[in-house]
């Protein structure tokens, strides 16, 4: 049994943030002896779609996750105090 996975949870490839496309993101984190990667696309869970398509093709190499950032509204924080 492995003590913990190496997983990037914080990527974006699907929008103008990155200048990167999803796939040499994943390579990247593939060659750097990565366990997974999540892609975090600001406000928009769907702009990561096809992420989906990217978990079968890479199913036995790397883990592929969906998640999102989102903006809070104004005086709302994640993190408690």
């Amino acid at each position: 049994m492995r003590g913990c996975l190496k997983i990037d949870i914080h990527n974006h490839a699907f929008t103008h943030e990155s200048a990167s496309g999803p796939e040499e993101v994943i390579e990247a984190a593939i060659a750097a002896g990565l366990d997974g990667i999540a892609f975090t696309e600001h406000n928009s869970y769907s702009a990561s779609l096809r992420a989906e398509e990217l978990k079968r093709e890479y199913s036995g190499r790397i883990t592929i996750f969906r998640a999102l950032n989102t903006t809070l509204p104004k005086g709302i924080s994640s993190f408690s105090a």
